[in-house]
C-alpha cells in the first residue's frame, strides 16, 4: 500500500473593488484567481493554471451579471434623483 500527500499553501488579498487569490502545491500546480467588480452588478473573474509537470497553461474569462432584488432597485432610482454622487466601487 502507498500513500500520496499533496502539499498546498495559498493566499488570499481583498482590495476595495477587487480580489486576489494564489495557491501552490506540491505537483507543480501554480493558480492564481482575479475576480474585479466593474459595477454594482458585474463581476470579471480571470483564472490561471499553470502545470510544471505536464507543462501545461490554462486561462480563464467569467463575467457575472447579477440582477438585484427589487429594494435594490429602489435604492437606486432615490439616489439617482436626489443627485447623490455614486458609491466608490
Amino acid at each position: 500500500m502507498q500513500r500520496e500527500a499533496v502539499a498546498t499553501v495559498g493566499a488570499k488579498y481583498d482590495f476595495r473593488a477587487a480580489s486576489l487569490r494564489a495557491q501552490a502545491d506540491s505537483t507543480g500546480k501554480l493558480s492564481v484567481l482575479m475576480e474585479k467588480r466593474l459595477l454594482q452588478a458585474i463581476l470579471v473573474n480571470f483564472a490561471g493554471e499553470l502545470d510544471q509537470l505536464k507543462q501545461q497553461a490554462k486561462v480563464g474569462v467569467g463575467v457575472s451579471i447579477e440582477l438585484p432584488n427589487e429594494e435594490v432597485m429602489e435604492q437606486q432610482e432615490r439616489a439617482m434623483s436626489s443627485n447623490l454622487p455614486p458609491p466608490p466601487y
